[in-house]
């Protein structure tokens, strides 16, 4: 892929989208995200998992306190979201249309589904973008009513080749993704 010229946005925009789109493949995604405090010190910690084969996105959250331990499962061909609040506890299913952006850590393995591109359910839009870094592209965003206002604002690393989000500064949270990989799908391997 080409590289947009330093400092030309709409660019690396473009570069962006087509990482994205070309970063599809007949595979689960899987990462672990910390999500950290002002000081850097992991608050929790999630695994990952989306565009499973069952074709949903899925974590499993675990941190310093108990009611740290959740899980979500969204499946969108069904637009349901189901959550297990603790290891034992019922799930509760509940009718969703999109991607759930809180905590926002499966957007990060789908950068497109993340609240930041000023939608009509989006609460940000992106107001700036630049290489990071090769390979890397960061986003800044704002509150769509307030998009410049300095607590109102966020930003994104995007990896171009892993077609996913490696940092997510996100209105006064930090997540920090890692061990990013993808797993091939098994189909037919038990038929």
């Amino acid at each position: 892929m080409q590289s947009a010229p330093e400092g030309d946005g709409l660019a690396h925009l473009v570069d962006l989208i087509g990482a994205l789109r070309s970063a599809r493949t007949d595979s689960s995604l899987h990462a672990t995200v910390e999500e950290l405090d002002a000081e850097g010190r992991s608050m929790r910690s999630y695994e990952v998992r989306a565009g499973t084969e069952q074709g949903t996105h899925e974590f499993d959250c675990t941190g310093r306190r108990p009611s740290d331990k959740f899980s979500f499962v969204y499946s969108p061909g069904e637009s349901t979201l189901v959550v297990t609040e603790a290891v034992g506890a019922p799930h509760r299913r509940i009718n969703v249309f999109r991607l759930p952006s809180s905590p926002p850590v499966l957007g990060m393995l789908s950068p497109l589904d993340l609240p930041i591109w000023g939608g009509q359910y989006d609460g940000a839009r992106v107001t700036e973008s630049a290489a990071a870094s090769a390979g890397v592209i960061r986003l800044e965003f704002g509150n769509k009513d307030a998009p410049r206002e300095a607590s109102q604002r966020g930003h994104t690393l995007i990896d171009l080749e892993l077609g996913v989000v490696v940092e997510l500064g996100y209105f006064g949270s930090r997540f920090v993704a890692g061990n990013v990989r993808t797993i091939p799908y098994l189909r037919g391997l038990w038929q």
